[in-house]
């Protein structure tokens, strides 16, 4: 799946654009995957078609991608015997170094934090633009929660990516639609719309929606732990305003969400 484009318009949301073509300095997956088997044998033992170090390479490779999420199966191909002279075996060592990569994060943690700053970008751009426009104390509130929180996220997720492309992660899509992720409007439904508040809430409610939705996925498939922490951080967040903002649309127009063919929020 291709990467979402990011059509929000960035000035005064508070969110500095990423330069176009702007990409952060990596090793190659080739590289990084070398690193993490240089104590592998590359030897050929006699009746293997691969040596140590390649079966290494290859369960670094699926762990990195997301093929496999636990050390222990990735690295299963790998000789248990212990080489007269050494303190481990070469499973054992594919699976500390397996273990290590995990804990950073594999491509699914890459996409969703490279997925979740436009993502966050647009809905701090949408808050901003609420913060003016907004009727209510409650959505002006919001608002500013909404910019300030998810300002300090996009900081930490640039840092993840950036830290993740290094180590040679490439992205792995989740396979989710722009509508499933909550990207499927942009500031056009909102200027100009009265009554506002309204309008606002219903966009907001599946845009955040949206990032739960990811963050699901991510906790299934990825294995970072810096991901996984800020994943749950978003869901308890986004979770706590889709029922704050269904409790004030319900106050205000009488339903916690439009009716079908009015547009706003997708049925869950």
């Amino acid at each position: 799946m291709a990467a979402v484009a990011v059509t929000a318009v960035f000035a005064g949301a508070g969110v500095a654009a990423p330069a176009a073509g702007a990409a952060a300095p990596s090793k190659s997956p080739g590289a990084a995957f070398a690193q993490s088997c240089k104590n592998q044998s590359k030897q050929r033992v006699a009746g293997q078609r691969s040596t140590s170090y390649g079966k290494c390479v290859t369960a670094m490779r699926r762990l990195a991608q997301a093929q496999s999420r636990s050390p222990l199966t990735a690295c299963a191909t790998l000789s248990r015997k212990r080489i007269k002279g050494t303190r481990s075996t070469a499973y054992s060592r594919c699976v500390a170094a397996g273990r290590t990569l995990t804990r950073r994060g594999n491509g699914i943690d890459l996409y969703y934090v490279e997925q979740m700053i436009p993502h966050h970008v647009s809905a701090v751009e949408m808050a901003q633009y609420a913060l003016e426009h907004g009727e209510s104390e409650y959505i002006r509130r919001l608002s500013a929660n909404i910019i300030s929180s998810q300002n300090v996220e996009i900081a930490t997720m640039r840092r993840i990516a950036a830290s993740l492309r290094a180590a040679g992660i490439r992205p792995v899509s989740m396979g989710l639609t722009t509508e499933q992720m909550g990207m499927n409007h942009d500031m056009s439904h909102i200027v100009g719309a009265r009554p506002f508040d309204p309008v606002f809430v219903d966009m907001m409610i599946p845009h955040h929606q949206g990032a739960i939705t990811m963050s699901e996925v991510l906790f299934r498939r990825g294995t970072g732990t810096r991901t996984r922490g800020l994943a749950q951080q978003i869901v308890a967040s986004q979770a706590r305003e889709i029922q704050e903002m269904r409790a004030f649309r319900l106050e205000t127009t009488g339903a916690p969400s439009p009716a079908p063919g009015e547009g706003g929020e997708h049925p869950h």
